[in-house]
């Protein structure tokens, strides 16, 4: 394992980022390899211009557009039903469930050696999605939980019996049932695999993707290596019961990826174990300096504590295939934590396939914690979230509106970044809003108008104008696979070409950097000449309202350029 310092190091300081994607030819099912393509603020062009003999950039065909958290309740069929109705169109994909723990497949110890599998609720998940098109199927593995149907038969109890402040969080299995977490891995695995053994009839594609616990680095998820003499815990403040985990070792997690990932590969040697997601926050969002980010990893306990249990995490590279990634801030902090990840990874001398989950469809503009808010005023924050959601407020027209097409110009940018940095896929959250309960009441990040709360779920599922942007970048992918980062010469001007891979016409998308722009203020604009290799083009902004198709213009180029003018919202100049 790397020294302690150096790992640190690499986690942390954004000088170490290595952000790049694939080869030509890469393979996105292994996406991360040969990362060589320059980072987003460096300003050096990948493949970029019209010039025939420049290479055709990185091939990000196969990046997953995917969705989270899909879910099935077998008493609440119909409405799971509608959530799934709400994507029909959204051209499939990938998906992936909350958490299905032990417990909700095998409620009951077995009887010897005999278990007794229930797949009544990741079976009916299946289905509906696949049904739905979204192929690419990824489940979240838990061992417990209490509220997530918790094998307690399997695991160990709560470190203090007068403590429930996190005792939803997973817990190791007991030694004496180790093995039978091993069987349930196994066995689900074999489940989905579609090698037709024991298989889940009319199981429509493989599910190959087993994500092992979430966010183990931290008590909110995680329990199995609390510290039950440990001081109480910054993650719940007032709390007495909580923990605090032993920096650097996580060995009751180890034990339990490394099982799942040999019970895995008993079952199917095409099964993807994923490490549970990791969560850098905000740390990387403003492009810090070295020193400012080993300031800020210093200045809170909770995030330093983390610092080491990501650190021992991502060394446990011979326990899991594949890492996902928490993206739960700005699309530009995702260039400093890939980076980051991906040097540790090369300390260790190895590469692995790197995802998004948690994929935020628009920033979260109304916590009020953090090193690089987006809105730094109270009263700014306070003020959109009351508009956003009182449908009565003075300002809601102005607010909600202005929301929503921020969720698309958000979730566009964030996908290319993702693509830049030759990332696999990127999981947007959420398929609806959902209850949060921490700092504001809820979570208002899905892509379609529905609420869901608990039995319940309210809206018609009407398509916002996040949903309709993602579709039309991944159509404009599908049609141009080769994607590569130009140099306008404005640091603040982010440009990607996409192109066909038998050299015709390009597509590019780009937009102006800036600051949060108030609801009620003109947007920035910069004049911006863009070099192609037609004689026109066609220009038209991503979708940012709602029902309405973005209206376009011809330009003729001059001089082999298209003069434009480009603001925050995301543009599609489609060469002819």
């Amino acid at each position: 394992m790397m020294s302690e310092n150096r790992g640190v190091a690499l986690l942390f300081l954004a000088a170490a980022a290595a952000c790049g994607g694939g080869g030509d030819d890469a393979d996105q099912e292994d996406a991360g390899d040969d990362a060589d393509s320059s980072t987003p603020d460096s300003g050096e062009p990948d493949g970029a211009g019209p010039d025939a003999g420049a290479p055709p950039g990185t091939d990000v065909s196969g990046f997953a557009f995917g969705i989270e958290y899909v879910e099935y309740f077998p008493a609440l069929q119909e409405l799971g039903q509608r959530v799934a109705d709400a994507y029909d169109d959204f051209g499939g994909g990938a998906a992936k469930n909350t958490y299905l723990s032990w417990g909700t497949v095998e409620p009951g110890p077995p009887e010897g050696e005999v278990h007794d599998y229930r797949w009544t609720v990741p079976d009916g998940l299946v289905e509906l999605w696949q049904s739905k098109g979204f192929s690419t199927i990824t489940f979240v593995l838990g061992a417990a939980g209490s509220n997530r149907a918790a094998a307690f038969w399997g695991v160990e109890s709560f470190p203090s019996e007068d403590c429930d402040a996190n005792a939803g969080a997973s817990r190791s299995p007991l030694p004496e049932h180790l093995e039978d977490y091993r069987d349930f891995v196994r066995a689900i695995v074999e489940r989905y695999d579609g090698d037709g053994e024991d298989d889940m009839p009319g199981l429509g594609a493989p599910v190959r993707r087993f994500e092992i616990e979430t966010e183990a680095q931290h008590l909110g998820f995680w329990q199995g290596d609390a510290n039950p003499d440990g001081e109480p815990c910054p993650d719940f403040p007032g709390s007495e019961c909580c923990r605090i985990l032993p920096d650097g070792e996580m060995p009751a997690y180890a034990e339990l990826l490394r099982a799942a990932h040999s019970a895995a590969r008993e079952a199917s040697e095409d099964a993807i174990i994923i490490l549970a997601g990791l969560t850098f926050g905000d740390m990387f969002d403003d492009f810090p300096s070295d020193d400012v980010v080993e300031e800020r990893s210093s200045s809170m306990s909770l995030i330093e504590r983390q610092a080491h249990n990501i650190q021992y995490l991502v060394s446990l590279v011979d326990a899991y295939d594949e890492i996902e990634l928490h993206l739960l801030d700005h699309y530009t902090g995702l260039v400093g934590i890939a980076g980051n990840v991906r040097g540790a990874l090369e300390e260790l001398g190895v590469d692995k396939p790197i995802w998004i989950g948690d994929s935020m469809s628009a920033d979260a503009f109304f916590k009020s914690f953090g090193f690089a808010l987006q809105i730094e005023e109270a009263q700014e924050r306070n003020w959109l979230y009351e508009a956003l959601t009182d449908e009565g407020h003075t300002d809601h027209g102005l607010v909600e509106p202005w929301y929503r097409a921020e969720q698309a110009r958000y979730s566009v940018k964030t996908a290319l970044v993702a693509m830049e940095l030759g990332l696999g896929g990127a999981h947007y959250y959420g398929v609806t809003d959902v209850p949060l309960f921490w700092e504001r009441d809820w979570q208002y990040q899905g892509l379609v108008d529905l609420e869901m709360g608990f039995g319940t779920i309210e809206g018609e599922g009407t398509p916002r104008p996040v949903y309709d942007a993602l579709r039309a970048l991944r159509t404009a992918v599908a049609d141009k696979p080769f994607l590569s980062r130009l140099d306008l010469g404005d640091a603040d001007v982010w440009a990607y070409r996409l192109l066909p891979g038998d050299g015709g016409p390009a597509t590019t998308v780009l937009w102006l950097e800036s600051s949060y722009v108030a609801p009620a203020e003109t947007p920035p604009s910069a004049d911006v000449d863009l070099p192609v290799g037609s004689a026109s083009a066609f220009v038209r902004p991503i979708p940012t309202e709602r029902g309405i198709e973005p209206q376009g213009e011809q330009l003729d180029a001059e001089g082999g350029v298209i003069h434009l003018a480009v603001t925050p919202t995301p543009i599609f100049v489609e060469e002819q």
